[in-house]
């Protein structure tokens, strides 16, 4: 008896010394994994912080940019001198450059209102109105118009008088241009990244702006008495509070602070460090209770958890297991189903961000309406008009008002083929319109069987623009565009054609675009082919090639409802 004794006392030292080191490595790996969580905690608030930073310079950036074009516009110019025009011009002079500030100001959400200014001709251009230079407009340009190009504080807010060269003693401008950025939009933003327990704030040392955020703590101005000046990552205590504080530096705001509390970001942390201690003492109460019961109460559970594993390897997200003995194999297989669940949950998470950025994608793609074209439409139309060519400028306005209306509907994503085909033809009209000296459209019914097929918006267009931009813009005469639609199978075919006069070299170095690794720059083909596969799920998508007209062919392939055919590379007829 003494001896058993004696030999279980042996067997549950070693058991017990080797759970001793398992658990020192466990705790010394726990302790790495605990420091690199908190450096990405940290790097996360740098992260957001640059990020933010960068965005909102990004957009002052494009601010300026635009004010540029506005303020050499050629219409502005005949505005310095309103005497060379008729009561007539200088109205309509008036009411374009007004209508161009309208869609500065909507362009850009962080712009809340502009203003122009002409001194040599005493007017005030507003969004809202046409006036003369008189009363606080002309006290703000005399108080501020020599400051041109810096930031002010003015009544709150942030003000930038603008003009079309440097403010000089030798060179006067003809025009300043007030920018009144949109303080709700920026505590907007800054509400949408701050972090619990903390907050987030702007403060400019220059001028004392100061904009804190409205869901933090509220203690933005007291954290800045407390911080230093230098950027990056800052520990201070206040009121018995350790703060985490990050700093960045705005090219045109000032500095961006973010503010928190260290228990708020350490407290989950934390937490797991109490439960890996629960789970040492409970691993050696279970060495010291149940030695003599390992291969029951062990081998069973581990098989159990190692089969599955193997059905979670094979992609089986169902999968569930359950341990009712009220031991460590208990917490182990709710963590093992917590898990599996975080894991499906990231899976669809990751699918619908997928589907996100082929939504933001289509969007962007939806503001990309040149400038130039809509122009030259307008351009067109005013031509018919006074030639008198009234059902010619009848025709265009029908095209134009479909071309803007399906544009601007945002209601769904998905249209159906009718729709789409009948906007891409209003494009190609308008553009046969603009060129019609030079081209020749031949536009092919949509057969009725694939009316009703939903596909993505504004799939179509964009490898018209290809073919006019590429193929049909250095022809003088004799341009042909053909589009042709046909049912092939279970599957749409509709082609785009030019007679462009392409080489296999061209076709060839568009196909290659349109390869599954090709890293270059995503233009309008590619976004297209990409989003044809993604919604079709790898059945939909474009080919080229070399067209019976001698330029580029460009199919797209869209499989029909129900239909189980995979996109082919046959000619089209």
């Amino acid at each position: 008896m003494r001896k058993l004794n004696r030999v279980k006392t042996k067997q549950l030292a070693v058991f017990l010394l080797i759970l001793l080191i398992l658990s020192l490595f466990a705790g010394i790996i726990f302790y790495l994994v605990r420091r690199l969580a908190v450096s990405m905690i940290y790097r996360q608030m740098e992260t957001q912080a640059e990020y933010y930073v960068n965005d909102v310079d990004a957009q002052i950036g494009e601010i300026i940019r635009q004010q540029s074009e506005l303020l050499v516009d050629r219409q502005m110019v005949f505005l310095v001198d309103e005497s060379l025009l008729s009561e007539y011009e200088k109205r309509n002079t008036l009411l374009s450059i007004q209508e161009k500030l309208f869609i500065f100001i909507s362009s850009n959400q962080l712009i809340r209102n502009a203003v122009i200014y002409i001194p040599s001709s005493n007017r005030v251009i507003t969004q809202e109105e046409l006036r003369e230079l008189d009363g606080i407009y002309r006290e703000r340009l005399e108080e501020y118009g020599g400051q041109a190009g810096r930031m002010l504080l003015i009544d709150g807010e942030l003000h930038y008088f603008l003009t079309e060269n440097s403010v000089s003693d030798t060179i006067t401008p003809y025009f300043f241009l007030q920018i009144v950025l949109d303080n709700d939009q920026m505590v907007s933003q800054m509400n949408q990244f701050s972090i619990p327990g903390g907050g987030v704030c702007w403060y400019n040392e220059q001028n004392g702006w100061f904009l804190e955020d409205t869901v933090g703590s509220g203690m933005g101005k007291r954290i800045l008495d407390s911080a230093g000046n230098g950027e990056g990552i800052e520990h201070i205590r206040l009121d018995g509070t350790d703060y985490l504080v990050s700093r960045k530096a705005s090219g045109y705001l000032g500095t961006l602070v973010q503010y928190c509390s260290e228990d708020a970001i350490m407290g989950q942390i934390d937490r797991y460090t109490v439960i890996f201690y629960c789970f040492i003492l409970l691993t050696l109460g279970f060495a010291v209770l149940f030695s003599g019961y390992t291969e029951r109460l062990v081998n069973r559970p581990l098989q159990k958890l190692y089969e599955a594993f193997r059905s979670l390897g094979k992609g089986d997200l169902s999968i569930r297991i359950t341990h009712s003995s009220g031991d460590e194999f208990e917490y182990i297989y709710e963590n093992f189903n917590h898990t599996v669940e975080e894991l499906d949950q990231m899976i669809q998470e990751v699918y619908v961000q997928k589907n996100l950025t082929a939504q933001a994608e289509l969007k962007q793609l939806q503001a990309q309406i040149s400038p130039h074209f809509l122009y030259n439409s307008f351009f067109l139309f005013s031509g018919r008009v006074r030639r008198g060519d009234y059902e010619g400028a009848e025709a265009l306005a029908d095209y134009l008002g479909t071309y803007f209306r399906y544009l601007a509907r945002n209601s769904s994503d998905i249209v159906s083929l009718s729709d789409e085909m009948l906007h891409a033809e209003s494009y190609a009209r308008i553009q046969e319109s603009r060129f019609s000296a030079r081209m020749k459209l031949i536009w092919e019914k949509l057969p009725e069987e694939a009316e009703k097929i939903p596909v993505p918006r504004l799939i179509v267009q964009p490898i018209l623009e290809n073919a006019f931009k590429h193929g049909l813009e250095d022809r003088e005469e004799d341009g042909i565009l053909r589009v042709s639609c046909r049912m092939n199978q279970n599957r749409v075919e509709i082609c785009v054609e030019d007679n462009g006069g392409a080489s296999e070299e061209t076709a060839e170095a568009m196909r290659s675009m349109l390869a599954d690794d090709y890293q270059g720059e995503v233009t309008g083909l590619i976004n297209v082919h990409r989003r044809l596969k993604g919604y079709f799920k790898q059945k939909g998508g474009l080919f080229i090639s070399r067209g019976e007209l001698g330029g580029i062919l460009v199919k797209m392939v869209l499989p029909a409802e129900g239909g189980k055919e995979h996109a082919s590379t046959s000619d089209c007829g």
